[in-house]
């Protein structure tokens, strides 16, 4: 999917799930950061978030949470992450 269709954030951001969930992070923080270059979403932000987070970075994974509070006040997830950054 990514072959044909290069600029759709989807296929990166599956790509970069699959990557997390083998432990190649780096690598998943990549696809996660192409997918935003494609499209911002909610999805992307909290993903990369998510992924900073477990990384150690969580001054970068606040400003993902805020980013994706900002485009969705409402967001539960984002909150659940700003939490999960100041434990």
């Amino acid at each position: 999917a990514i072959y044909l269709s290069p600029y759709q954030d989807e296929p990166h951001l599956l790509l970069g799930r699959l990557y997390e969930r083998a432990g190649r992070l780096p690598d998943a923080m990549d696809e996660y950061k192409v997918a935003l270059w494609c499209r911002e979403s909610v999805d992307a932000h909290l993903a990369l978030g998510n992924a900073l987070v477990v990384f150690g970075d969580k001054p970068g994974a606040r400003v993902e949470a805020q980013r994706a509070l900002a485009m969705q006040p409402g967001s539960a997830e984002a909150r659940t992450l700003l939490e999960k950054i100041d434990r």
